[in-house]
């Protein structure tokens, strides 16, 4: 498998910068628009997404139409994977759970939050990355690629 065969994995973070402008909307629309093959998302991504989308209403960032027009054109995104979309659920995986406390446990001293850890872990137990090939940016948004 070669580094333009592995597909990225966006958590939250990306899919914020995806559908709304932010600082760095422009690079992450570019890398999903050349992407070869629809870009992974987990049903944690999702639930996540959503609950960002849900507190920018509550702070008056959204209003209720907005909200409802990005959840609805997200759920398109996220359709029947075909290279059409831009986005592909995967499920989570076995054990993801174990790789994501394990994952907490290493990299303690750092910033890693525990939803942070398990995205991680899903990238991990994907093979889209091996355990010891990374590094990680807490607080940034990760889309990450294996560098094989």
């Amino acid at each position: 498998m070669t580094a333009s065969d592995t597909p990225y994995y966006f958590d939250a973070n990306a899919l914020v910068k995806y559908y709304q402008e932010q600082k760095g909307c422009l690079n992450i629309r570019r890398l999903v628009a050349n992407s070869p093959q629809p870009i992974m998302v987990s049903p944690l991504t999702i639930v996540e997404y959503v609950g960002v989308l849900t507190r920018y209403l509550r702070q008056h960032h959204l209003k209720r139409t907005q909200l409802n027009s990005i959840v609805s054109r997200l759920r398109h995104d996220v359709g029947i994977a075909t290279k059409t979309r831009p986005f592909m659920v995967t499920p989570m995986p076995p054990n993801v759970y174990q790789v994501a406390e394990s994952l907490l446990l290493r990299y303690a001293h750092q910033a890693i939050g525990s939803k942070d850890g398990l995205h991680l872990a899903v990238v991990v137990k994907l093979n889209c990355i091996a355990n010891e090939n990374y590094t990680f940016r807490a607080g940034y948004g990760f889309a990450i690629r294996s560098p094989y």
